[in-house]
């Protein structure tokens, strides 16, 4: 193998490799330009990500106060229905008493 033929071997290796860096550097300026919008995408979904956590602490909180009112709300239905009661018995009693015949629509219980 003489001189020229390493040379000829070498300029054809060195355009081969030259062409192939050129596309990986392509390959890699893509990447790097996907890179950004990547970015930009993972913003936003970090944008919402924080507005949803703050509606969900924000529904969690009304949630809360709801159900903090309907459980005070069976509470006084479960007195209101004991007085109910209490109040029909004195009425029954009264009318037994005075000889009241009450109609059927008119009883409670």
């Amino acid at each position: 193998m003489t001189d020229e033929d390493v040379k000829k071997i070498t300029k054809a290796l060195f355009s081969r490799i030259s062409e192939d860096l050129a596309k990986i550097n392509n390959r890699l300026e893509t990447l790097s330009e996907d890179s950004g919008k990547h970015t930009k995408k993972l913003d936003t979904l970090w944008e919402q990500t924080v507005k949803l956590t703050g509606d969900i602490t924000e529904v969690q909180e009304t949630l809360d106060s709801h159900t903090s009112a309907l459980k005070q709300i069976v509470t006084n239905t479960e007195h209101n229905k004991d007085n109910i009661v209490r109040l029909d018995k004195r009425v029954i009693e009264t009318e037994r008493h005075l000889g009241i015949v009450p109609s059927p629509e008119s009883n409670i219980i």
